[in-house]
């Protein structure tokens, strides 16, 4: 399963979400999933970061546009763990309408 983990910008936070969510699902074997668009590196990714502290298989997904990279993200991802905050751009709002037209679940966190 690819988890794709979103939003986030204090890595504490993450942490203890992602480790809230393995414990009450008792899955902890899974690759996770992190992008931006084109020009962005995976050295800005805290997910990136989470998955490397943990030992995590990583998959960087990239693309030129906004309506690409929500594509890809869909198509490539199962679930989604997204931080959604008032400033959160709308791109990423989009997304998770898209997962859920597509039938995929997710954690948002407020």
């Amino acid at each position: 399963m690819k988890v794709l983990i979103l939003g986030f910008d204090n890595y504490k936070e993450l942490d203890n979400k992602m480790e809230e969510l393995i414990a009450e699902s008792g899955n902890y074997l899974f690759a996770v999933a992190a992008g931006g668009l084109s020009g962005q590196t995976l050295e800005e990714s805290l997910s990136a970061k989470w998955a490397k502290d943990k030992g995590a298989p990583l998959y960087w997904i990239t693309a030129g546009t906004g309506d690409e990279l929500i594509r890809r993200m869909v198509q490539e991802c199962d679930y989604v763990v997204m931080k959604i905050t008032s400033s959160s751009p709308q791109w990423h709002k989009n997304l998770l309408m898209q997962f859920k037209k597509a039938g995929k679940h997710g954690t948002v966190v407020r």
